[in-house]
């Protein structure tokens, strides 16, 4: 539902993104605002219903989230960037944007919470869970390669899908795993077309040929939670019926290492480390690609 993440996270965490998110990302994205704080969570690009977590709230469906709008690091001069509306429903001890941290340790963190819960039958009926390590750093030199960042990021989804499945909750349980847009990856068709991967016992798989939106994903939680819509989006969005059947089966997953080492380093490569070197990279989406990539005729 996003063409880029200021829009895509408030699709994704609330089913809409009003008018002041719409206006300020263009001039946020085209390097001419540096106050862009819409996915702060707080201020004037919350939208009047909530987020999933208000919906949870009150709904009486308990929650726990792990680093959206959670412990991200100051965003223009902001001191704080946790979602007032979160509460204490967050991991503290898990690391939200950092691209100095690995997608594994993220999921070693939530791992530790989830066996606890399981362990204890304390588990919260909806989990948000961000593992921002897709974005690469680029080729800067010293930090990881691009390659060595997406497959730490593919890796770390498995092994929490592998967890999930090999725990005792597995049978009721359903995993959703997306990306709030595909920005600055736009294939051949539309800037506003990315995956949608499901893990459930219930789940087809195989490949659905359906048109779905993120906000089917919401309203498909919605539905298994008995939570109500956060706007007319979800409640009138395309629930994921097709990705569904009626009959369990319930084989664990099991994650599959990288096949590439993902300790692998950008060597000091002259002409693209200088780009990279100049890119603001302590919080998400602060490139403006039009104007950092230098073109020759």
């Amino acid at each position: 539902s996003g063409e880029v993440s200021d829009a895509g996270h408030n699709w994704a965490d609330g089913a809409f993104a009003n008018d002041y998110v719409e206006r300020t990302w263009p001039p946020a994205y085209g390097n001419r605002n540096d106050d862009d704080e819409v996915l702060t969570g707080y201020g004037a690009g919350v939208a009047s219903g909530g987020y999933m977590w208000d919906a949870a709230r009150r709904a009486n469906v308990s929650f726990r989230d792990y680093g959206e709008m959670a412990l991200m690091p100051p965003i223009e001069g902001h001191v704080a960037a946790t979602a007032p509306s979160l509460g204490d429903r967050f991991d503290p001890h898990y690391v939200g944007w950092d691209l100095g941290y690995s997608d594994i340790e993220r999921y070693k963190e939530w791992k530790r919470e989830f066996d606890h819960f399981v362990a204890n039958g304390t588990l919260p009926q909806l989990e948000y869970m961000w593992l921002p390590n897709d974005h690469t750093a680029g080729t800067r030199p010293g930090m990881l390669t691009p390659a060595a960042y997406i497959a730490t990021n593919d890796y770390a989804v498995g092994l929490i899908v592998e967890a999930i499945s090999h725990s005792k909750v597995w049978p009721s349980s359903a995993i959703f795993i997306t990306e709030d847009d595909a920005q600055d990856g736009a294939d051949h068709v539309s800037d506003q077309r990315s995956t949608l991967y499901i893990a459930s016992p219930y789940a087809k798989g195989g490949t659905i040929h359906e048109h779905f939106s993120t906000v089917s994903i919401l309203r498909s939680i919605e539905l298994v939670l008995g939570m109500k819509p956060l706007s007319t989006y979800d409640a009138t969005a395309a629930p994921l019926y097709a990705d569904f059947g009626t009959t369990a089966n319930l084989e664990p997953f099991d994650a599959i290492s990288p096949k590439i080492d993902v300790t692998t380093r950008n060597a000091q490569a002259k002409r693209a480390g200088a780009i990279s070197a100049n890119w603001d990279l302590r919080g998400p989406d602060r490139l403006y690609p039009a104007v950092s990539v230098t073109r020759r005729r």
